[in-house]
């Protein structure tokens, strides 16, 4: 684990100036923590933009940058997809021209009592895997980044991590930080052997120094592999109309046991981390906002000094 570099930043800008990145959204979500009717990319978080406007405004302007077009891919359910593409096309895609809006493949849910309904439901992120192989989406790309929809602090095209994963020669690369808000639930980072392993918030962890951002970047030919290969299920309990149900899940980070290479890379939380979890509390409405105001405010200042 280490800090990004500036030759890792030269080196992301360079991979994403040649075309051999692709970024893809995780758009699975639903509103419900947050009382809202539709699906969660569709959030106005701030100053009346959704969640998936920042993030697909945020590659447009990568493209200018860059001077070149980028491929972005956004993963949601079956449910949500019908109200993203409307959205989408009612915004002219924002000007992006290469987005591609795929459906996440699902899994039959089961009762209280164990068995199983005729209710299918999304089966997890990591069905990424098994999804980009069948879409085919990045054929000209050789490394990916994901991003949950659900932080809009982070960036899809981010430099610095694409450079870090491409000097490391990482299957894998995590983005991590050192910082945890009080009552915040995140998975942490531990090392095992000589791998580096990510332990779900759902499970006790008391000596974690790093904590897991969600924020990763593949290369595309391990991505290819893990799609031939068999994730666990992990049965997840989730309450539906005032019953508990429950569902199998393929988590992404299960993949990091086929790789062979997986790399940290430490990030401060005010660059990249303000997950929109709940309405209040720690990852609520009013402390997402406050956090991208801080960000776009720290820009600008730098900006005017003429740092990057």
């Amino acid at each position: 684990m280490r800090n990004p570099t500036l030759n890792d930043e030269k080196m992301g800008e360079e991979a994403i100036l040649a075309g051999l990145v692709g970024a893809v959204i995780l758009a699975g979500g639903e509103g419900t923590r947050l009382n809202f009717e539709h699906p969660k990319a569709l959030y106005p978080i701030f100053y009346g933009k959704t969640l998936l406007q920042i993030f697909i405004e945020k590659v447009v302007a990568s493209q200018k940058k860059h001077e070149r077009e980028l491929s972005l891919a956004v993963m949601c359910s079956k449910a949500a997809f019908p109200k993203i593409q409307s959205y989408l096309k009612e915004n002219s895609y924002f000007g992006l021209q290469n987005l591609s809006l795929f459906i996440q493949t699902e899994d039959f849910l089961f009762d209280e009592k164990m068995e199983k309904t005729k209710i299918l439901s999304p089966n997890g992120n990591g069905a990424i895997f098994e999804c980009l192989e069948r879409e085919q989406i990045f054929l000209e790309q050789e490394t990916v980044t994901i991003t949950p929809i659900d932080n809009p602090l982070a960036h899809p095209f981010d430099e610095k991590l694409i450079g870090f994963h491409l000097s490391e020669k990482n299957d894998a690369s995590i983005v991590v930080i050192d910082e945890k808000l009080l009552g915040e639930k995140m998975g942490a980072l531990l090392q095992e052997g000589d791998k580096l392993k990510v332990i779900e918030y759902t499970k006790q962890c008391d000596n974690a120094l790093f904590f897991n951002t969600g924020l990763l970047c593949f290369s595309k030919e391990f991505m290819s592999n893990v799609a031939g290969k068999t994730l666990p299920n992990h049965l997840v309990q989730k309450s539906r109309e005032e019953s508990m149900i429950y569902k199998n899940e393929k988590l992404i980070f299960d993949a990091l046991d086929y790789a062979d290479r997986v790399g940290a890379v430490h990030f401060l939380r005010s660059e990249c981390f303000a997950p929109l979890k709940e309405k209040e509390g720690p990852n609520g409405v009013v402390s997402v906002r406050e956090a991208l105001d801080k960000h776009i405010l720290k820009s600008h200042n730098k900006a005017k000094r003429g740092l990057k």
